[in-house]
């Protein structure tokens, strides 16, 4: 028995009995992932086959397959950052007396989706320096309601500034 998986790449031998493919994390159940396809040279029902998944456990993997076309979907929402892949194993069964199995392992890599905002491990830091600061440093300033502008701010002591609005307005750091 001949194991064909077919995809959006179309077309590949499931060599070794591997193959991998790709899901986007978040997407609703129901998702397609892959096709696979099993020729058995047989004629009438010995050269029939039907698709299935093996279980480990009689855990579900998340996946199902459609036993006579061989496409395989998602039955959950997958979260990359929970698991980044799953590999299934896919089996072809003629309808002989005797049937014979094909099995094909395939790796489903789940995508990820920008779908997390960047965090700081904590909300302040602090720090102290022994080395003493340059005396001019420059500084961006903004207020509501003007452009931000890139100022020259001595260390010491206060420097009066003139604002980017129109007129300018004096301030001091």
């Amino acid at each position: 028995m001949a194991f064909r998986p077919f995809g959006a790449e179309g077309e590949a031998m499931c060599h070794n009995y591997s193959l991998s493919a790709w899901v986007l994390e978040n997407q609703p159940p129901g998702t397609f992932v892959l096709q696979v396809r099993a020729h058995d040279a047989d004629i009438g029902l010995n050269g029939q086959v039907k698709y299935g998944i093996m279980h480990r456990d009689g855990a579900s993997s998340g996946f199902t397959i459609d036993p006579d076309t061989g496409v395989i979907s998602t039955t959950v929402s997958f979260d990359r950052e929970r698991q980044r892949e799953f590999t299934l194993s896919v089996t072809a069964t003629d309808l002989a007396q005797e049937p014979l199995i094909g099995i094909c392992q395939i790796t489903v890599f789940v995508a990820d989706q920008n779908d997390n905002d960047p965090k700081f491990e904590n909300s302040r830091y602090q720090c102290e320096s022994t080395v003493r600061p340059p005396s001019l440093r420059p500084a961006l300033l903004s207020a509501p309601g003007s452009r931000a502008a890139a100022l020259p701010c001595s260390s010491t002591g206060h420097r009066p500034f003139m604002s980017p609005r129109d007129p300018p307005v004096p301030f001091s750091l």
